[in-house]
This record gives structure tokens, C-alpha cells and sequence, in this order.
């Protein structure tokens, strides 16, 4: 496929089976959850101050666990009470039709979640689809179908100093990584996202981003990789 067909192929998918509300409670959500966190830290006088930056790492993580599962629930898109495991933690897997997703800590917009952590984190998607425990009662069997598009919603802070300015969320992506899983193929703000459900609504055409960069990430060949003819 060329890059303005998967360009293609992943707005179609994106806008027709997620949902604008998602989106935009999502970005809510996203902003409560480092506000709340920070001051939760912040405020704690159990932690000692110079282990609160940890901490927070840490606290941070469960509330966007929470913030994710909520907003799928709240606007329709599933999210399944059983969890994937990885290496003792778990995570929410939300799913709208063919789309799939996970949330992710990274430090800046362009990070890669670390490639050996991310491939365990695919890993344990397809696990859990193909092979799902305990699929029973309430759980909606829609959750372990298998998904076209997988992503993982990545976000981190305006800055590094551990303090309230700087603990602001500073961005929430969509991210799907490439055939390599060292980078990412497609990156979109969640804002982005918005505005494409936002002028498709109106009949607008999105405006595109003024990038000097190639959207669509492809891994560098290998030394002695042969050309294909």
C-alpha cells in the first residue's frame, strides 16, 4: 500500500469506529488524571520529598488506567474488566470495532515506548484475543475479535521539573507503530483526532499538518540488505 492508502485505511477505521465523545472525554480525562495525580503526590505527607518524582511516575499510571476505562465506558466503546498482564502489571484494553488500544507514559510526543517493553505489550494483546481467560458472563465477546488497527494512546508532561507547570499534561497521542515496533508509523494528537471527527461532521475537509517530515515512519534497511526488483 502507499502511504496516502494507509493514510487512508487509518482515518476510515479511526472515524468509523470510534466516536468524537470518546475523543474528547479522553482528552478531559487525560488532563484530570495529571492534575490529580501531581496534587495527590504533592500533598501526601507520607512520601518523602525527594521520592515523590517516582512516586508519581507510579500514581500516574493507575489514574490513566482508570481515565481510559471510564471514558470507553461512559461513550459506548468496550473495555473488558480482565486485564493484560505484563510482567506483574496490568493493563485496560479498550476496543471500538477494529480499533484496539492500550494507554502509554513516554516522555516526549516522538518517544518509542521502549521497543522490548512494546513488543510484550502486542505480545500480550494477541494473547489475550486469541486465547482470552475466563470469557464469561458479562464480558462482551466483541473484545477478543481480532483488531485491524492497534495503537497505544501515549502522553507525558509539559516539562521534567517536579512541579505543577511542568507535570501538566503536555500532550495525548495515537500512536501505531511499524512493521519494525521500534518506531512509530502513525502519530496523531488526540486533538488532531478531534478536529478530524469535528470538520468531517461539517462537511469540512480537515486542514493536514505542515510537517517537514514523511508522515508514515518505515524502519531503515539492515547493512547488506539487497534492493528488491
Amino acid at each position: 500500500m502507499t502511504d496516502d492508502e494507509i493514510l487512508g485505511a487509518f482515518w476510515r477505521t479511526l472515524l468509523r469506529d470510534t466516536k468524537l465523545t470518546f475523543w474528547k472525554r479522553l482528552q478531559n480525562a487525560f488532563e484530570w488524571a495529571y492534575d490529580d495525580s501531581f496534587q495527590s503526590v504533592i500533598n501526601d505527607p507520607r512520601i518523602l520529598e525527594d521520592q515523590r518524582a517516582a512516586m508519581l511516575l507510579d500514581q500516574r499510571f493507575y489514574v490513566a488506567e482508570t481515565a481510559l476505562q471510564r471514558t470507553a465506558s461512559e461513550t459506548g466503546l468496550i473495555s473488558t474488566g480482565q486485564k493484560i498482564s505484563i510482567n506483574s502489571w496490568n493493563y485496560t484494553l479498550v476496543r471500538g470495532g477494529d480499533v484496539t488500544m492500550v494507554q502509554s507514559y513516554v516522555q516526549t510526543p516522538s518517544d518509542f515506548a521502549r521497543p522490548a517493553k512494546f513488543r510484550e505489550t502486542l505480545s500480550a494483546v494477541n494473547t489475550f484475543l486469541n486465547a482470552p481467560q475466563l470469557d464469561l458472563g458479562d464480558v462482551d465477546p466483541k473484545i477478543f475479535t481480532v483488531a485491524q488497527l492497534s495503537g497505544i494512546v501515549i502522553h507525558g508532561p509539559t516539562g521534567k521539573k517536579f512541579d505543577e507547570d511542568s507535570q501538566r499534561l503536555g500532550f495525548l497521542n495515537f500512536a501505531v507503530a511499524d512493521e519494525s515496533y521500534r518506531a512509530w508509523g502513525l502519530n496523531f494528537p488526540v486533538l488532531e483526532i478531534i478536529a478530524r471527527f469535528e470538520h468531517g461532521e461539517m462537511g469540512i475537509e480537515a486542514p493536514q499538518r505542515d510537517i517537514a517530515q514523511p508522515l508514515i515512519k518505515r524502519p531503515g534497511k539492515k547493512k547488506g540488505d539487497q534492493e528488491e526488483t
